[in-house]
């Protein structure tokens, strides 16, 4: 490997690492190197229904657009997507291109700890959880998750957080 592809390889991994130790809220995260876009996952106990989506996805979008009115940033599209999991469901939101910065993250997980409170899982502890509909283990849910996508993008970066430690994956 050469020598530049490393450092970047390295900048990027400690780039998610600190984003999951400084956002325990955040579930998994997601990084597209040669896009460099970003999807943040965020775990919620219940399945969240239909208005509650739709508002949280409208109140995210007015917010990010403000921000980056007053920050004279040009791109601040997101996409927010859902999927249950038994008792659970995460949220994604997918952040394309640019630089993204700790403002932009803390804002997003702020309005999303002020839709879900209690209910936002703030770091998943596999002793915790009851996994239910056809998943026994936390390694078959890590699974299902990191590998919903597979094979549509080259060069990503997968991480999660689980008791205190950060595991970051080549997800190719």
């Amino acid at each position: 490997m050469q020598k530049g592809c490393l450092d970047d390889s390295s900048y990027h991994v400690n780039m998610i690492i600190n984003l999951l130790m400084r956002f325990p809220e955040i579930f998994t995260v997601t990084y597209n190197l040669g896009a460099s876009s970003y999807c943040l996952s965020y775990m919620i106990k219940g399945k969240v229904v239909q208005e509650d989506y739709i508002s949280l996805r409208r109140r995210l979008e007015e917010n990010l657009e403000a921000y980056c009115y007053f920050k004279k940033k040009d791109n601040c599209k997101i996409r927010l997507g859902k999927e249950h999991y038994g008792c659970f469901t995460r949220l994604e939101v997918k952040l394309a291109g640019g630089n993204l910065t700790g403002e932009e993250i803390s804002l997003i997980t702020r309005l999303i700890h002020d839709a879900f409170g209690p209910n936002l899982i703030s770091e998943l502890r596999p002793d915790d959880v009851d996994l239910e509909d056809g998943v026994s283990t936390w390694e078959e849910m890590m699974s299902l998750i990191s590998n919903r996508d597979s094979g549509s993008e080259v060069n990503k970066l997968f991480a999660f957080r689980e008791a205190g430690k950060v595991y970051v994956y080549d997800d190719q």
